[in-house]
């Protein structure tokens, strides 16, 4: 399953979704009408990213650079933070318990 949405204008490129007629290819969708369909990933993402240029609609930047260090630390703390939480659920009881 793949779908790249931009709800603002309601363009959305999908694969195996639930408005897609054949799961194998690729849709390209504005305003819950199919505009065309494309057999691979790469000419999809080309016409998505053509149409949003003409609807005159620029993607945001976000958050700008990524700090790969911080992202990875958050990784490793949000991680780390599940197993301990559920940790308890493994261990075995026993003689002093």
């Amino acid at each position: 399953m793949f779908r790249q949405y931009v709800p603002k204008i309601g363009l959305s490129l999908e694969r195996n979704t639930q408005n897609t007629p054949e799961p194998k290819r690729y849709y390209l969708i504005y305003k819950g009408k199919i505009l065309s369909s494309y057999a691979n990933e790469k000419e999809a993402m080309k016409a998505y990213k053509e149409k949003l240029q003409q609807l005159g609609h620029t993607l945001d930047p976000g958050k700008g650079k990524i700090n790969v260090l911080e992202e990875s630390l958050d990784r490793f703390f949000s991680a780390h933070d599940k197993y301990w939480s559920h940790s308890y659920k493994f261990r075995k009881g026993g003689k002093g318990r």
